[in-house]
């Protein structure tokens, strides 16, 4: 029956997906005892207490008679349990036995034990009888030739404690998760630092910060890996919110001219910082994600501190023009500056390469070799393109820079010299025609538009 809780997932109980037993092999070189499993009083009681259980099979537990209602189950299927159990837990002995004193020996007796947890099928039958046995070999630790070192024997008991602490924990509820994450994302501020971050990641859920410790397993020929807990992935959260803040260098910003309207972007600041405030006080978040709460609220704090410290230095310095206005002709960025997001300057460069309306242009080296008017005219319409693409939310783009500035940015990267001035820019989005080979705005602007 599956179990559907609030969210994108669905969950199948374990006791709803059959999985028949099977049989385990063990390593090269093992032989069983003589007259075996009555060879000796342990291997002889694991035999002994597996069949007066099985005897009881399905009536022993509350898991089991739930299974006895279900309509696949068949009692016979399980008839060789007791003999499996005593013989993978002979084969388990015989490989820590030969492999206990190898380099990699936890990571590989440990894959071994689990591929032969996996071996008595789902729902599991037989299971803890076979880990009972196993952690009573351990916890004695020594045959007549044998003994196993304290502290490997430690850490195996460890292992197998684990295991069962998992057991108890249950399995963690992606749907639980997939909300912790949307309400960080809502929680992360609405500057344009983080636009492409919230505009890529609203609604979605990337799987690879839930999991963690993936490693293959040679005997199940499968990769596992771990589901991080809710308090484990707050935590991990909160290491990403500390991260990202961190990268965010706005003095860096200010010099370099990508924040040309400090009195918009200060407005920004305080209410995000309102935001936050309210939101936490209205119970939002839970205790452990108010920690990367209190983190977002000193950044903004801060931030909002530096901007009324820096507007009136800023006003002082430049006597006569007032307050900048966003997105000013004159202001000058490169192409890295426009584009801090790796992959969108990727992508911009990577639309350059495809083949183009008119086929006298070519790139070389990353810069044009044909130099004339057709050149000018791809700049001014891509710079067209690549803008309208950033208000429709697929390219990440300072809020306020403006086509001219975007082709600017262009230009100066391919090495095309003497820019046209804005006045001169202007007849190519008009369609005039100029000495040189014939060309369109109008196509070059549809053919970036496609492809961005």
């Amino acid at each position: 029956m599956k179990k559907q809780t609030d969210g994108p997932f669905i969950r199948i109980d374990g006791e709803d997906v059959l999985m028949y037993p099977f049989d385990t092999e063990p390593i090269d070189g093992y032989k069983p005892h003589p007259n075996f499993p009555n060879c000796c009083p342990f291997h002889k009681s694991v035999l002994e207490n597996a069949e007066n259980w099985f005897k009881r099979f399905p009536d022993c537990c509350d898991m089991h008679k739930r299974i006895k209602r279900k309509k696949w189950f068949r009692r016979e299927l399980y008839e060789g349990v007791p003999r499996k159990i005593v013989n993978q837990i002979s084969f388990t002995e015989y490989h820590i036995f030969k492999r206990i004193d190898s380099q990699n020996w936890f990571d590989d007796i440990t894959n071994y034990i689990e591929y032969n947890i996996q071996s008595f099928g789902s729902p599991p039958v037989g299971t803890d009888r076979y880990l009972a046995g196993i952690k009573d070999y351990i916890t004695i630790g020594k045959t007549e030739t044998f003994e196993l070192p304290k502290e490997k024997r430690k850490k195996l008991l460890e292992y197998l404690e684990g295991l069962k602490n998992r057991e108890k924990e249950g399995v963690t509820d992606l749907n639980i998760l997939h909300a912790t994450y949307q309400k960080w994302v809502k929680a992360i501020p609405d500057l344009f630092f983080f636009s492409e971050l919230k505009e890529r990641t609203k609604g979605k859920f990337p799987i690879n910060m839930v999991i963690y410790d993936q490693e293959y397993n040679p005997y199940t020929g499968m990769a596992k890996a771990r589901v991080r807990t809710q308090p484990e992935f707050i935590k991990f959260l909160t290491d990403l919110t500390r991260q990202l803040l961190n990268n965010v260098n706005t003095v860096a910003l200010v010099k370099q001219g990508l924040i040309s309207d400090v009195h918009a972007h200060t407005l920004e600041v305080m209410n995000e910082n309102h935001r936050i405030k309210q939101t936490s006080l209205v119970g939002e978040y839970s205790k452990g994600e108010t920690k990367y709460v209190k983190i977002i609220k000193k950044w903004l704090a801060n931030e909002k501190k530096y901007f009324k410290d820096i507007i009136p230095l800023l006003t002082a310095l430049s006597p006569g023009k007032g307050k900048p206005k966003a997105g000013d002709v004159s202001q000058k960025v490169t192409f890295e500056q426009l584009f801090p997001y790796s992959p969108d300057r990727a992508t911009i460069l990577a639309t350059l390469e495809k083949p183009l309306p008119d086929e006298s242009l070519a790139l070389e080296d990353g810069k044009w070799v044909y130099s004339g008017k057709s050149e000018r005219a791809l700049i001014v319409a891509l710079a067209d393109a690549i803008k309208q693409r950033a208000k429709e939310g697929n390219i990440s783009l300072k809020k306020g820079i403006s086509a001219n500035s975007i082709a600017e940015a262009l230009a100066s990267h391919l090495g095309v010299e003497d820019w046209p001035s804005r006045a001169y820019r202007a007849r190519y989005q008009n369609g005039i025609r100029n000495d040189g080979p014939a060309f369109d705005y109008q196509e070059f602007k549809r053919h970036f538009l496609a492809i961005l």
